[in-house]
């Protein structure tokens, strides 16, 4: 986080409703994107971030520091996606819940389009504890340390996760690619 943004927390902080709407509309696309990856519904992604920018919003008197904002945003987030997880399954958790190249041909962009698809349905096929450590390290390019804050867990705890993940990920998809002797 660099000077100027610890300056928009800062403020927010204080009670600026000028710097919330100054995160909201810098973070809103983000939240977005890892609340649709965690609950696979358009619907339910968009009201969570709503949600959870009124939770931000309500509790900015919580944040220790501006410089675990960023960590602190995606804490809400994950714990009001699992939140919602929990309540559509009934108090349980778990699974089953790039830009083109120009110079690749429009069968090759079909092809790229459905291979993200296949992925980011076996993505929803993990466990939700796995599935967030994937969502923030590989969608939302979060540092290991950073995950680690937004699970409240050590940083050896998000690299298992993330390696058991991966593990699971390659079985799911190892039949698809390898059919497509792409493996």
């Amino acid at each position: 986080m660099n000077a100027s943004e610890e300056n928009i927390v800062t403020d927010f902080q204080q009670g600026s409703d000028l710097a919330f709407v100054r995160l909201y509309n810098y973070h809103k696309h983000g939240i977005y994107l890892y609340c649709l990856k965690m609950l696979s519904d358009l619907d339910a992604a968009k009201d969570a971030v709503q949600d959870i920018f009124v939770k931000l919003y309500e509790r900015r008197s919580q944040l220790a520091s501006p410089t675990s904002f960023k960590s602190w945003l995606y804490a809400i987030a994950r714990n009001d996606c699992l939140s919602r997880l929990r309540k559509r399954n009934g108090g349980e958790l778990h699974g089953e819940d790039a830009p083109a190249d120009p110079d690749l041909s429009a069968a090759e962009l079909y092809d790229r389009k459905e291979e993200r698809e296949i992925v980011a349905v076996a993505v929803t096929r993990l466990k939700p504890e796995l599935r967030e450590v994937i969502v923030l390290r590989e969608y939302h390019d979060l540092s290991y340390q950073e995950i680690a804050e937004v699970l409240g867990t050590t940083e050896s705890v998000v690299k298992s996760r993330l390696y058991t993940a991966r593990r699971l990920l390659y079985q799911y998809l190892k039949p698809v690619f390898h059919e497509r002797n792409m493996l």
